[in-house]
């Protein structure tokens, strides 16, 4: 029998289905779960979220990614847009999630322009948003890490937007592979306050 170190497993996917009959005595079983959270049941029976959220050992209880590779993006919105394939949905327990950007922008002239997140439609940063760049000629990096309030259990919409500051300028996020993709991660922790 091989160790479990000795074989290269890029990665294991698990159906996700009801909690499993309780395993034979010295052996414990994991499984995902239809709330898509990963758990573990020993030989007495007991379940444990092995992912976080509440009742687990802390950490994360999920993460969603999207990246944007389709193509670079423009605007010369003076007021917030959503940048077009830089959207996650997930449920939540009643907690905060850490919101991580990264990605690459400029704009033409000397206007400037920010990047911000939406949760659900509002705005998270502050009046200039969560990240800036501006123009001179080589892009620059505005990704940045956010961490939402305490969410309602439910199903939320994380977004990413993005504006100018002058209507005569436009922006671009590089969002293919020629410069860098633009990555939208969304973390739900387990914080209840």
């Amino acid at each position: 029998m091989a160790k479990i170190d000795a074989i290269d497993v890029p990665k294991l996917t698990w159906p996700e289905a009801a909690a499993p009959s309780t395993p034979a005595s010295g052996k414990v079983v994991t499984y995902a779960k239809s709330d898509g959270k990963m758990y573990s049941k020993d030989d007495a029976g007991t379940e444990t979220l092995m992912s976080g959220g509440t009742g687990g050992g802390g950490g994360f209880a999920q993460i969603a990614i999207a990246t944007r590779t389709a193509g670079d993006l423009t605007t010369s919105s003076t007021t917030y847009v959503d940048a077009t394939g830089l959207t996650v949905t997930l449920t939540t327990g009643a907690t905060r999630c850490m919101v991580i950007f990264n990605g690459n922008a400029i704009v033409t002239s000397t206007a400037a322009g920010s990047i911000d997140v939406a949760v659900d439609g509002t705005r998270q940063g502050q009046a200039y948003g969560s990240a800036i760049f501006q123009g001179s000629g080589a892009s620059r990096s505005c990704s940045f890490t956010l961490m939402t309030g305490v969410l309602s259990a439910g199903s939320h919409t994380i977004k990413i937007q993005w504006k100018v500051d002058n209507g005569a300028a436009t922006g671009t996020l590089y969002a293919s592979t020629t410069v860098s993709a633009a990555t939208i991660t969304v973390l739900e922790t387990n914080l209840t306050t």
